[in-house]
């Protein structure tokens, strides 16, 4: 079976293989902190703090969860239109480059079983090990601010909007360039889920391996059926999980109650 089918009128196009990908790539890291550079400049000016001399003061008032969450909502559009600026440079429409479409329902079960099976893995292995099932990071955003305006802000961003966000960039735009280079699909897989997990600095080393397994898995369901809808819908239903645990750890339901 031949990893990634493409429509035969995309045949013809060329990705930006390794370095333009690489290049690009950069150029998105640019757009994330300059997002979030204008996302506190913004908060600043909202509470009436310095973000130069009293930095701290604005910090204080969020937690590093809600701001991820809030980035990570800011971040799409931006994101979108840059790799489609990319795609259009190499004459290729914005869906078909990052493989928007549709995976065979064979791939679809697959997919979603894989997903479910590395959830009930990881939770297993840590109720094992006598360690937390949720993440720390939520389940402290949540304790920090248990509102449900915070509470909405974190299920949009962990089930909507940073399940495109990140797919569309590392098994959509950067999968594409580094499987079209000499590293082919197996390698792309491992450099694009190396790349994913680095993005994840907020979590600690048992998270950050988890963030691998997370990838490896996606980018193996994304060279395989050739569909990032399908990475989306399985990145979403993993991070749908991670919230409800964390919900359920951070002890709010049992206070309202």
């Amino acid at each position: 079976m031949s990893l990634d089918p493409t429509p035969l009128a995309s045949t013809k196009r060329p990705a930006w293989k390794f370095w333009g990908t690489l290049g690009w790539s950069l150029g998105l890291l640019a757009v994330m902190a300059t997002v979030g550079l204008l996302m506190v400049l913004v908060l600043a000016g909202i509470y009436g703090v310095d973000p130069w001399s009293d930095a701290p003061s604005l910090i204080a008032r969020f937690s590093p969860a809600w701001l991820s969450c809030l980035q990570s909502i800011a971040l799409l559009a931006p994101l979108c239109l840059m790799i489609g600026f990319a795609a259009r440079c190499r004459g290729w429409q914005f869906s078909d480059y990052v493989a928007l479409r549709r995976p065979s329902r064979r791939h679809a079960v697959t997919g979603m079983a894989a997903a479910i099976a590395l959830v009930v893995l990881t939770d297993g292995s840590a109720t094992i090990m006598h360690l937390p099932v949720a993440s720390s990071f939520l389940v402290n955003g949540i304790k920090r601010d248990p509102t449900l305006a915070t509470l909405a802000l974190m299920a949009t961003s962990l089930v909507v909007t940073t399940p495109l966000g990140e797919e569309l960039v590392f098994r959509g735009f950067i999968y594409r360039g580094f499987a079209a280079s000499r590293l082919g699909p197996a390698l792309a897989v491992v450099l694009s889920s190396v790349m994913f997990t680095a993005m994840h600095v907020q979590y600690d080393a048992i998270g950050l391996t988890e963030v691998l397994v997370d990838g490896l898995l996606l980018g193996t369901m994304r060279a395989v059926s050739g569909s990032t809808l399908l990475t989306i819908a399985m990145h979403a239903l993993v991070n749908a999980v991670a919230f409800i645990e964390a919900v359920l750890s951070s002890g709010i339901l049992d206070r309202a109650g």
